[in-house]
């Protein structure tokens, strides 16, 4: 929904049909982009939603819907917790493929900075303590680059 911040009394406009089915949404603070995960339903692949200038581009996921999307700086790569690994995972919007993991840990969340830099808390089972885990995006991506021939990376 939408909040008038202007009016901040008024009521919230309701969904729109673009938002249905929409779980964890980012919004850009400038509120030019927005991402959402979407979900096909179960047993189903979600997808990947960017809005902006007006238009909505979905790209499906070749895994299971995943949770707290977020842009990297250059607005041109979607990292997003994979569903069934919690890993930061990341896919590419020109080609629509996953490129690869960040990170090997289980994370929760998180969003890139303007500079390029993640923090996000490590994933723990009950009644473990969780870490905070400050990444170098612009760095783990050109990593995952020089680190294959081919840009995209095949995950199980």
């Amino acid at each position: 929904m939408r909040l008038d911040l202007a009016a901040p009394a008024s009521e919230p406009t309701g969904l729109t049909s673009w938002m249905e089915g929409a779980s964890d949404v980012w919004i850009d603070r400038t509120g030019e982009w927005i991402i959402w995960i979407q979900d096909a339903g179960p047993g189903s692949p979600g997808g990947v939603v960017v809005s902006h200038g007006g238009q909505d581009r979905r790209l499906p996921l070749p895994c299971y819907a995943g949770r707290e999307p977020t842009l990297t700086p250059t607005r041109d790569t979607v990292i997003y917790q994979r569903s069934e690994t919690s890993r930061l995972t990341v896919l590419d919007l020109a080609t629509g493929h996953l490129r690869g993991e960040l990170d090997s840990r289980e994370f929760y969340g998180g969003e890139v900075s303007s500079t390029g830099v993640l923090a996000a808390p490590t994933a723990h089972g009950p009644w473990q303590g969780n870490e905070l885990c400050v990444i170098d995006v612009t760095a783990r991506l050109s990593a995952l680059a020089a680190a294959s021939d081919e840009p995209v990376v095949t995950l199980p």
